[in-house]
């Protein structure tokens, strides 16, 4: 009867709480990430992107399954999001670039193989630098000791 009925529900909560507290890397990734990307996309596109899952949980009318479908539907809607704005400014990026090297007269080949490499260098000291603070943490000390702001964080730690 009821135990069937709810099974669903159930089981769709105990996954939600268990994406809500993984410390580490992995807590960062499923939890704090995904925060961040929710709060500035929601607020870029209410009507596109839903809220925050804390904010989800709070509306009356929908279900925990339906938190994971929609929240599933956001990830989904923001990498393709990022994906096209960094294909959009690296496509921006190249063409400049190339018109400059032709100019100066440089090869695009040995200047491309240098910004690549920078680049990278410069992602990964980005990523260190917010997971060496947070690596032993919890995701709930993460947020409490940056007062509960994920994004706040997120732009204290890139400073």
């Amino acid at each position: 009867g009821f135990t069937r009925a709810r099974a669903g529900e159930a089981e769709a909560l105990v996954r939600l709480s268990r994406g809500l507290d993984r410390p580490g890397k992995l807590g960062f990734l499923t939890f704090v990430l995904p925060l961040i990307l929710d709060s500035i996309c929601h607020k870029i596109a209410p009507r596109v992107f839903g809220p925050n899952v804390f904010a989800m949980l709070q509306r009356e009318g929908i279900t925990f399954r339906g938190i994971i479908w929609r929240k599933r539907r956001d990830a989904l809607l923001q990498f393709v999001l990022i994906s096209v704005v960094l294909s959009g400014i690296l496509s921006a990026a190249t063409v400049t670039l190339r018109v400059a090297l032709s100019m100066l007269g440089v090869s695009p080949r040995q200047v491309l193989k240098f910004a690549g490499i920078a680049t990278a260098a410069a992602a990964a000291a980005f990523a260190y630098r917010i997971l060496a603070r947070t690596r032993h943490m919890a995701v709930a000390d993460v947020l409490a000791t940056k007062g509960g702001s994920v994004v706040k964080m997120a732009t204290t730690v890139a400073k």
